[in-house]
């Protein structure tokens, strides 16, 4: 499966991030400015690097918007392979 978009939209417990560092231990969500890395199913972002762990999603765009097991991808390439979702600038 292959989408090409920008956006991606995830929500479950809806987190929104915006830069710099944020750190929240409810399913130990770890945010560093460029890098997000969330173990949950839920989650916003807005800046760069995004991982979630809980379904296997690896984004790498600008903006990031997870929506329990509904994500919705708007620019760039997205290949999904067995609840593994992977999200690539220009490809």
């Amino acid at each position: 499966m292959i989408v090409q978009t920008t956006r991606v939209n995830v929500q479950s417990r809806e987190l929104t991030v915006q830069n710099t560092c944020l750190i929240v231990q409810t399913n130990r969500l770890t945010v560093q400015m460029t890098c997000l890395i969330v173990q949950s199913r839920e989650l916003t972002v807005q800046n760069t690097r995004v991982t979630v762990q809980s379904r296997g999603l690896t984004v790498q765009t600008t903006r990031v918007t997870v929506q329990i097991n509904k994500p919705t991808v708007q620019t760039m390439y997205v290949i999904i392979q067995i609840k593994t979702l992977s999200l690539k600038n220009g490809e």
